[in-house]
């Protein structure tokens, strides 16, 4: 595991908190003006905005997940917790750390508190 700083850490946690804003308020203004399950009503200039908005909110997960992935605990970060509370609440400490995980977090859909408490508990790793 190569060290990575905090400051990437927030920098990658801001970036995506923005994009995902983003693409929030722009379903939400397009949610009010067509109903639920707006985007099929879309025009066309909608529908190219939304997939702009969607593929930087993706690109910007992705960017949280390799940086873990290269930087983070041995953990499968890509399972247990939901990407969201991972992109916006996981601390620097939690997501480096071989010791038991602090935070509470959420399991992520099809997993059990069960699930997260044994992803969260100290990792045993091999001398």
């Amino acid at each position: 595991m190569s060290k990575g700083t905090s400051e990437e850490w927030r920098a990658l946690q801001q970036r995506y908190a923005t994009a995902a804003d983003k693409r929030g308020a722009f379903y939400s203004d397009k949610r009010f003006k067509y109903g639920d399950g707006s985007t099929a009503y879309y025009s066309a200039a909608e529908r190219k905005q939304w997939e702009k908005l969607r593929n930087s909110e993706d690109r910007a997960m992705d960017r949280i997940m390799a940086w873990l992935d290269k930087h983070g605990s041995p953990r499968n970060w890509h399972i247990t917790l939901p990407c969201n509370f991972i992109c916006r609440e996981l601390t620097f400490e939690s997501a480096t750390t071989l010791d038991a995980i602090e935070q509470d977090a959420p399991p992520a859909y099809g997993y059990t508190d069960a699930d997260v408490a044994r992803f969260l508990a100290p990792l045993r790793v091999a001398a």
